[in-house]
């Protein structure tokens, strides 16, 4: 179903469902959902002696039941496959997976995923702060930047609050601070 196999990390959160396959002792991934498929020993087993050879064939059947198992509860969604670095375990899910679902892998797994992360924060952001009285325009103004693909961020619409004027005018109840 799938055309490419890869999908990179700024693209990835879009309207997708991440799996996350790594180990049992790891952390999951922001967002996704953590799906253990095997622990250190067996991935370090799968690793020397691959998916064919006699030592592994339960594990692998193992394997199989759970993708089968946790691709049921996605019927026709975006996957996103999470795996340490995008090899071994990812292409073994990718392949169990591709012919009833839109599945790509991670490019460079978890292990890219942080790098790019750590990298995002080195970088130099400009902020403009739009402000103004009230009823001068701002929050159509981040609206039409929004619909024209800029970055905004607003603060009201988040904090469901309109302004001291407005009250709660058609809008949802504001979250308490506590």
């Amino acid at each position: 179903m799938s055309i490419s196999k890869y999908i990179s990390v700024p693209s990835f959160f879009m309207d997708r469902v991440i799996l996350d396959f790594r180990g049992d002792q790891q952390a999951s991934m922001p967002g996704s959902i953590s799906i253990p498929i095997l622990d250190n020993h067996e991935y370090w087993s799968i690793k020397q002696f691959g998916f064919a050879h006699k030592k592994t064939v339960q594990l692998v059947k193992r394997m199989r039941n759970m993708i089968r198992e946790t691709q049921s509860k996605f019927d026709n969604q975006k996957i996103v496959i999470v795996c340490f670095d995008g090899g071994l375990i990812s292409k073994f899910v990718w392949e169990e997976m591709r012919m009833n679902a839109d599945v790509k892998i991670l490019k460079g797994g978890y292990r890219r995923y942080r790098k790019d992360v750590k990298r995002s924060f080195e970088k130099a952001y400009r902020f403009i702060v739009l402000y103004g009285q009230t009823g001068s325009g701002k929050t159509h103004s981040l609206r039409f930047l929004a619909e024209h693909d800029f970055q905004t961020i607003d603060l009201e619409k988040l904090a469901h609050h309109s302004g001291s004027v407005f009250g709660n005018l058609n809008e949802e109840i504001q979250p308490s601070q506590e």
